[in-house]
C-alpha cells in the first residue's frame, strides 16, 4: 500500500510524501530494490544528493545487477560531477540491459563531459541504432560531432541535415505564415 501510495504522489510531484511512503514501504520490506529505487529518486528531485546516492547503494545490495538503481546511480554521479564513478555504475547499467537506448545516450554523455568525444558519438550511435526516433540522443550526438578532431564541416552539415528532415521538417505544417508584406520599397524600421 506504502509503495502505491508513493507513485500517486511522484504523480502529483509531491516528492517529500513520496519519499515518507517509500520509507514506510521500506520499514515493512527492507528488501524491496523498487522502493530503494524510488526513494532515490524522491531524493533526487528534492535535491538530496546523498541520501539518494544511499538509496541507490542500498538497492544495490539487494540487487547488485539492477537496472535502475545501477543507471539512477550512474546519473546523479554524473550530474554531481563524479564522470569517473558515474562510468563505472552506467557500464554496471549496460551490463545488466544491454539494449537500452537509455543508457547508451547515458554513457554518450558521460564520456562526452571527460573529453572523450569518439567514445560519446560511437554511444549516441548505438542509441540511435536502437531507438532513431529519440531527439534528445540526436541532439546530444549533434553537439559531440562539433567538438569530433577529424569530422569535416560536411559531415557535420549532413548530420544536421538528417536532424532537420527527422525532426525539423515535420514541424513546419504547424509554423504559422508571417504576417508581414513583402514590399522592396518599404523602409526597413529598427527600434
Amino acid at each position: 500500500a506504502h509503495f502505491n501510495l508513493a507513485g500517486d504522489y511522484e504523480k502529483q510531484g509531491d516528492w517529500a510524501a513520496a519519499a515518507q511512503s517509500y520509507h514506510d514501504a521500506l520499514q515493512l520490506n527492507a528488501g524491496d530494490v523498487e522502493a530503494w529505487n524510488g526513494l532515490g529518486l524522491s531524493l533526487q528531485e528534492l535535491q538530496a544528493f546523498p541520501e539518494a546516492e544511499s538509496a541507490w547503494h542500498q538497492a544495490l545490495a539487494v540487487a547488485p545487477g539492477n537496472f535502475n538503481a545501477n543507471n539512477n546511480l550512474g546519473q546523479l554521479l554524473d550530474r554531481t560531477g563524479r564522470l569517473g564513478e558515474a562510468a563505472h555504475w552506467l557500464a554496471a547499467a549496460q551490463a545488466a540491459e544491454p539494449g537500452s537506448a537509455l543508457v547508451l545516450n547515458n554513457l554518450g554523455t558521460n564520456h562526452q563531459k571527460r573529453g572523450q568525444q569518439l567514445a560519446a558519438i560511437d554511444f549516441y550511435r548505438q542509441a540511435l541504432a536502437l531507438q532513431p526516433d529519440s531527439a534528445h540522443t540526436h541532439a546530444n550526438l549533434l553537439f559531440a560531432l562539433n567538438y569530433h578532431p577529424d569530422a569535416s564541416g560536411e559531415e557535420i552539415y549532413e548530420a544536421y541535415r538528417a536532424y532537420d528532415e527527422r525532426f525539423g521538417r515535420p514541424q513546419r505544417v504547424h509554423w504559422r505564415a508571417h504576417e508581414n508584406v513583402r514590399d522592396a520599397k518599404k523602409k526597413l524600421k529598427v527600434g
